[in-house]
């Protein structure tokens, strides 16, 4: 089955906000409700393995992915595969090069298909050279990833308690013209072709990206693009 539309991002944001839900309402491990957003940002770190043990989703660790499927990626969801379909991902001893944020790369990857799995369970297997490969499905994939691990929400509570933390200890200022600070940022941000710009605003979502990406276990990269389709930053 083909879409003959447009990627559906709102849709599949709320599908992954509805999806975290249902998995945080039926957790019993959970002794004590998260109440700062530290709290939830912990929680949320035993995400998505988690949520695809509960969907019934199969997982599993291959050297290689499937004829056609690409040597660029490293997981895909295959809904041919077991009662409810299977994520396929590259083991760490397969060559796949993402070493430096190799468990954040995992994460995401793990997230990205299952939103495949979640919304796309009847579309069939979707990858370059699929027969009925659909690129309007990956940036929805995309979206439910950056949702599910990066809700919205709590994003913003994690940056006004992070701003007050920085304006208290004058760190917020210290940081957004320190040129030592910046030259680190920009060694780190280079494995990306990021270049820090000379303004205020991008230096804040960089210096953002690195210290809440860690918080949710995602690489700076992601953090950065996620900061920046919400428009976290003000210019």
């Amino acid at each position: 089955m083909v879409k003959k539309y447009g990627p559906n991002l709102r849709f599949a944001s709320k599908k992954a906000i509805k999806d975290l839900r249902e998995l945080y309402d039926q957790d019993t491990n959970i002794l004590q409700a998260p109440r700062t957003p530290f709290e939830w940002a912990s929680y949320l770190r035993t995400q998505p393995t988690e949520a695809i043990k509960y969907f019934g989703i199969d997982r599993r660790e291959v050297t290689m992915l499937p004829p056609g499927a690409g040597d660029s990626g490293l997981a895909m969801f295959d809904p041919s595969l077991g009662e409810n379909g299977t994520i396929l991902i590259k083991s760490r001893d397969s060559g796949y090069s993402s070493s430096a944020y190799w468990e954040e790369s995992v994460r995401f990857s793990e997230a990205h298909e299952l939103g495949h799995a979640q919304l796309h369970k009847h579309e069939g297997p979707n990858y370059r050279g699929s027969p009925d490969y659909n690129s309007t499905l990956e940036p929805e994939a995309n979206a439910y990833a950056a949702t599910f691990l990066m809700p919205e929400k709590l994003l913003r509570q994690l940056i006004l308690v992070l701003f007050r933390k920085w304006q208290v200890d004058g760190a917020l200022h210290a940081h957004l013209f320190d040129r030592d600070f910046w030259d680190q940022i920009t060694i780190q941000a280079a494995n990306y072709s990021v270049s820090p710009r000379e303004d205020p605003a991008y230096r804040a979502t960089l210096m953002l990206s690195h210290a809440l990406a860690p918080l949710l276990l995602v690489s700076p990269r992601a953090m950065r693009i996620r900061i920046q389709a919400l428009h976290l930053v003000k210019d």
